[in-house]
């Protein structure tokens, strides 16, 4: 089920980075009504996605320490997944609100569609780095250290592939969302810094490379699965695709 909603948060995540990418090179020429639509959309997106990575690790903290259980549940945690996705999707509505209602467009130099009170800014940023870094950056201390306790005292090929799977995660997570977690929150404290060129196209870098998550998803936790990766194959060859793929 997470692994569903995953993909599904990230693509829509990423239809709307072009706008923003013709906005930060030129300026927005959308109107308030796309404004105040992309801004949600971004963010309800955004959020669901970082929920969801986190709901995956407990889920996967779930399966290897608590593994008989686990197998004996599968149904009932096939239900209660259902249930946390349509939740995680209502909570991010929630709290993506205040930049639907607020987000507007408004001249500094050029026309920039976001939010111009300092206040909202604030409320937004903390909002940001507690459901999008911190909230997902604990689970996975926390879950993926028991976890790594719990393989270590297993043996065979599959301890070591899954080691790798969790560092690569871990390391993939920390690569992409720090740098940018760090530079929002030097910007939120010292203000100064909205007007030095080099600071600004520090951001758009940092930005970038925290956006590649939405494209490393879905190889990190769906394709490194045997399972999935026969299933979509499967999927491929049942629709026809193989012949044009060449496989």
């Amino acid at each position: 089920v997470f692994l569903v909603n995953l993909p599904l948060a990230d693509l829509v995540f990423v239809c709307t980075l072009p706008f923003w990418a013709y906005a930060g090179i030129h300026e927005w020429i959308f109107g308030q009504v796309m404004c105040k639509t992309l801004l949600g959309v971004y963010t309800i997106n955004f959020y669901t996605s970082m929920l969801i990575l986190t709901c995956i690790t407990v889920d996967r903290f779930i399966v290897v320490v608590k593994a008989t259980k686990a197998y004996n549940q599968q149904a009932k945690r096939m239900t209660w997944g259902k249930v946390i996705c349509l939740l995680i999707w209502v909570i991010s509505l929630l709290v993506s609100l205040p930049q639907i209602i607020y987000g507007n467009v408004f001249n500094l130099d050029k026309l920039i569609c976001g939010y111009h009170d300092e206040e909202i800014s604030t409320v937004v940023l903390a909002t940001q780095m507690t459901l999008g870094f911190f909230l997902p950056l604990l689970a996975m201390i926390v879950c993926y250290s028991v976890i790594i306790k719990t393989l270590l005292h297993a043996g065979g090929f599959q301890k070591h592939r899954s080691l790798k799977i969790i560092f690569l995660v871990m390391a993939v997570f920390l690569l992409t969302q720090t740098p940018f977690n760090l530079v929002k929150l030097i910007r939120s404290t010292h203000w100064e810094y909205y007007a030095m060129t080099s600071f600004h196209y520090t951001i758009i870098v940092t930005e970038a490379i925290a956006y590649l998550r939405a494209c490393l998803n879905p190889v990190l936790y769906a394709f490194v699965s045997l399972k999935f990766r026969k299933n979509f194959w499967k999927l491929v060859k049942d629709i026809g695709c193989l012949p044009y793929l060449g496989v």
